[in-house]
C-alpha cells in the first residue's frame, strides 16, 4: 500500500508540472507537443532484475498517465490564451492628437474581446511630448501599452512676400519679412547665413544689411525645440533709393474742441516704393497746438522711410468753443404743473424762403413764439453747420455712416428710439466711443406727434429712453427730437422738464420713405445748394441716398467754407 500511495502522488506531481509547462509554452505560441520518452525508461539498466523492472513498469505508468492527464486538460482549455493581445508595444502619437478609441488600433483577439475592450489614457498629456502609459482594459485581461507623444511638425510660418527691397546699406528685419509664425515649443527664426549649408548647419541671424544694389537669395528659416525646420526662400533686391513715401488720408484742416485733444493721425496712412506699407512710421508734432484756448494752430504730419528719404504735410487745428456758435439755454424756468402749458398742436415746417445768408426765413416764427424755451430751430449764423442723423430703425447702413464720419472727421448727432437701443447696442456703443452724441427720439416714435399723448405719457417716452441708455451705455442723453417735428408748448416744457433741449432743423428732404429713394446727384446738389451758416441739417439713417452722398457733402461744404460744429450740452 505504501508503495502504491508513492506512484499515485507522483503520478498528480508530474501531471501538475507538465500542464504548467505545456500552458507556458502555449502562451508564447510555441506549437510544443509534449513527448513522453518511454523509450528511455524500457533501455534503463536491461541487466536490472525483475523486481527493479516490473517497479520501472510501474513508474513508466503512472508517468505516461500523468501525461496524458496533463494533455487532456490542456486541450479541453485550449492551452490557457490570453483573449486580447498587443498589436505593438509601443503606440507613436503626434502632438496634440487624441489617441484613437478604437481597441483594434491597439489589440488583436476575437472580435467579440476586442469589442469588449477599452482605452484608459487618462495618464497621457497629448500636449507635451514625452513617454506615457495607457491601458487596454477586458474584463478578464488588462494590458499596458507605451504612448510617446511627440513633436514631428516643422513651425508654420507665414511671410509678407517672397520678394522685398531695401536700399543699399539699410537693414532688413526678421519682422519686415516675417507675418505670423505658429508652433508647439519654441521657434528659432531668421535669415540663413549661407544658403548652400545643410539645414541643421545654418546660423541663424535677426537681421540682414547688404552694401550694394543687386538681388540677393536668403532664406527664413524657423526651427523648433525638437528639430523640425521650416525652410521658406525669399529674394531681397537692394536698390538705389531717392523717392519720398507717401502720406495718405491726411485731412489739412482739423477741428478741435477747447479742452479734448484730437487724433490728426486718424485715418492716416503711409505707403513707399521700397518699404511698402510704413503706417507704423508715422508721427504727428503738435507741440505748437494749445488744444485749451480757442484759436488756429499748425501740426505738421510727417513719415520717413528706410532710405532716409522724409515726407512733411502741416495740417491746420482749429481749436473752437461750441458753445460760442450754439443758441443759448433757455430764459425760462419751467415747473411741473404742465397743465398750465398750452397742448395745442403746433405742426413743424417753415416754407423755402430764405434770406440773403441762404437762412430760411420761415423759423423765424417759431423762434419768436417757443425761442424762450431750450428749442432749436436753427443756430445763429456762423461758418459753422451741424449733421443730425434719426434712428428709428436699422437697415444696415449705420456702419458705413459711422465709417464715412470718422474717414472725415466729422461728429454728428444721432436720435435714437428705444427699440433701435436694444436692437442694435454695438452700434450705439460706436457711437458714442467715436464721439458722437446720442439723442432721444422718444420710445415708440409716435406719429401723430408726442403732443397727441397724455402728459404722463409724453414723460414716459422721453424718461424710458434716458433710463436705458444711461444704465446700459454709461451715457447721459441731452438733446431730443420731436417725432415728426410736430409738438405743442405743453410738450416743450416737458421735454425741458426731463433735462433736455429740442432740436429741430433747418435743412430736410423727403429721404424716409424706403423703397423710394431719391437720386444721389440730385439730392446732393439740393444739399450743397441749401448749405448755411448755422444749418441743423437733418438726414435719415435709412436713406441709401444719404449713405451714398454723405462723403461728398462733406468735402462740399467744406469746399465753400464751411465746417462741422461740435453739437454740445448749453446750460
Amino acid at each position: 500500500m505504501h508503495f502504491l500511495s508513492v506512484q499515485i502522488y507522483f503520478i498528480m506531481l508530474v501531471y501538475h508540472l507538465i500542464q504548467h509547462f505545456s500552458t507556458v509554452m502555449c502562451e508564447k505560441k510555441n506549437n510544443i507537443f509534449l513527448e513522453v520518452r518511454i523509450k528511455m525508461f524500457y533501455n534503463y539498466k536491461n541487466n536490472t532484475s525483475d523486481k527493479k523492472r516490473r517497479k520501472n513498469s510501474y513508474n513508466i505508468a503512472a508517468f505516461t498517465l500523468a501525461g496524458v492527464m496533463a494533455m487532456s486538460s490542456l486541450a479541453l482549455t485550449g492551452c490557457g490564451k490570453a483573449p486580447i493581445t498587443l498589436n505593438a508595444k509601443t503606440f507613436i502619437l503626434e502632438q496634440g492628437n487624441s489617441m484613437p478609441t478604437e481597441a483594434s488600433v491597439y489589440v488583436k483577439g476575437k472580435s467579440e474581446d476586442v469589442a469588449k475592450t477599452v482605452l484608459n489614457a487618462e495618464g497621457v498629456d497629448y500636449n507635451t511630448v514625452g513617454t506615457y502609459t495607457a491601458e487596454l482594459v477586458h474584463p478578464d485581461k488588462t494590458l499596458r501599452i507605451e504612448v510617446k507623444v511627440v513633436d514631428t511638425t516643422a513651425p508654420a510660418v507665414e511671410l509678407y512676400a517672397d520678394e522685398f527691397s531695401v536700399a543699399p546699406g539699410q537693414m532688413l528685419s526678421i519682422t519686415d519679412v516675417v507675418k505670423s509664425m505658429s508652433d508647439n515649443s519654441s521657434v528659432t527664426i531668421g535669415f540663413a547665413d549661407d544658403i548652400t549649408k545643410a539645414d541643421a548647419d545654418k546660423i541663424l541671424s535677426q537681421s540682414v544689411v547688404y552694401p550694394e544694389a543687386g538681388a540677393y537669395s536668403s532664406e527664413i528659416c524657423a526651427k523648433d525645440a525638437y528639430g523640425n525646420m521650416t525652410v521658406l526662400p525669399i529674394v531681397i533686391m537692394v536698390v538705389n533709393d531717392s523717392e519720398p513715401p507717401v502720406l495718405n488720408g491726411v485731412n489739412k484742416t482739423v477741428y478741435a474742441t477747447v479742452g479734448n485733444a484730437v487724433d490728426i493721425l486718424a485715418n492716416v496712412t503711409a505707403t513707399d516704393n521700397i518699404d511698402g506699407d510704413i503706417t507704423s512710421r508715422v508721427t504727428a508734432d503738435i507741440s505748437a497746438v494749445d488744444f485749451n484756448t480757442v484759436g488756429t494752430y499748425t501740426a505738421v504730419i510727417s513719415v520717413k522711410d528706410g532710405s532716409g528719404n522724409e515726407t512733411r504735410e502741416e495740417v491746420s487745428v482749429v481749436v473752437q468753443d461750441p458753445s460760442a456758435s450754439l443758441n443759448s439755454g433757455s430764459t425760462v424756468t419751467v415747473g411741473t404743473d404742465f397743465g398750465s402749458y398750452s397742448s395745442e398742436y403746433v405742426p413743424f415746417g417753415f416754407g423755402s424762403e430764405v434770406d440773403e445768408n441762404n437762412r430760411p426765413t420761415g423759423l423765424q416764427w417759431y423762434i419768436n413764439r417757443y425761442g424762450k424755451y431750450t428749442a432749436d430751430f436753427i443756430q445763429p449764423e456762423s461758418n459753422y453747420i451741424y449733421l443730425t442723423m434719426d434712428e428709428g430703425y436699422e437697415y444696415g447702413l449705420t456702419e458705413g455712416i459711422l465709417d464715412t464720419l470718422k474717414e472725415k472727421n466729422v461728429k454728428a448727432v444721432f436720435f435714437i428710439t428705444l427699440p433701435y437701443a436694444k436692437q442694435n447696442p454695438e452700434l450705439v456703443q460706436r457711437m458714442i466711443d467715436e464721439g458722437h452724441v446720442v439723442g432721444n427720439h422718444s420710445v415708440t416714435h409716435p406719429s401723430a406727434g408726442l403732443s397727441t399723448l397724455s402728459v404722463e405719457q409724453q414723460i414716459n417716452e422721453v424718461k424710458e429712453v434716458n433710463d436705458y441708455v444711461l444704465e446700459h451705455f454709461g451715457y447721459q442723453m441731452y438733446l431730443f427730437r420731436f417725432p415728426t417735428g410736430a409738438f405743442s408748448e405743453q410738450s416743450l416744457a416737458i421735454v425741458q422738464s426731463q433735462g433736455y433741449r429740442s432740436v429741430f432743423w433747418s435743412f430736410a428732404y423727403k429721404d424716409w420713405v424706403v423703397d423710394e429713394q431719391p437720386d444721389v446727384a440730385s439730392s446732393l446738389a439740393n444739399a450743397l445748394n441749401k448749405v448755411h451758416g448755422g444749418a441743423i441739417y437733418l438726414l435719415h439713417a435709412e436713406s441709401t441716398t444719404n449713405a451714398s452722398m454723405l462723403a461728398d457733402f462733406i468735402d462740399g461744404c467744406r469746399a465753400k467754407g464751411f465746417e462741422f460744429g461740435y453739437y454740445s450740452k448749453v446750460d
